[in-house]
């Protein structure tokens, strides 16, 4: 289902959004993604994103690897200093506040890059290429097991091929 976002709050531009079930979600090649936060969203997704078919989790890095010790799967941890790996996609589940100097670090990169925040709009990413939003309606815990399937999960992306 799409349908357009009227108003924000972030301006006047409408821009496409589209609603899909994280359970639905298949790939049809192998698709690479790092993964770059150490809170409760970024510990739920790399799980999820380890037992995925047709995902491949690339990395996980976080400003204090350190915290991404405990993390499930194998995939290689690092600090935000350390060259990204090649993906096809950045996925942002940082802070808020963060979102901006993060990705100003993947500036030139031809991954996607999507942040995780119902509160930022898009343009945060403004300085990368390719970008989009990626926001499930669902609080996360590192102490409470949920499953993402029927999650709803709100997508937004600069480019409609992105949405794809």
């Amino acid at each position: 289902m799409k349908r357009q976002c009227k108003n924000s709050g972030f301006g006047a531009q409408s821009s496409p959004i589209s609603q899909i079930n994280i359970s639905d979600v298949y790939f049809s090649t192998v698709i690479r993604i790092l993964l770059i936060g150490s809170g409760n969203l970024a510990y739920r997704l790399s799980g999820a994103l380890e037992q995925s078919k047709g995902v491949r989790l690339v990395g996980l890095r976080a400003r204090d690897p350190e915290k991404l010790s405990g993390f499930p799967g194998a995939a290689p941890r690092s600090g935000l200093d350390e060259p990204a790996p090649d993906a096809d996609i950045c996925l942002l589940a940082v802070a808020d506040r963060a979102i901006g100097d993060v990705a100003a670090g993947l500036k030139g990169s031809p991954a996607l890059v999507v942040h995780c925040s119902g509160a930022q709009p898009l343009a945060t990413l403004k300085g990368t290429s390719r970008h989009g939003v990626f926001y499930s309606l669902q609080t996360f815990s590192r102490d409470r097991e949920v499953s993402l399937a029927g999650i709803p999960v709100l997508t937004e992306a600069g480019r409609p091929e992105d949405l794809a």
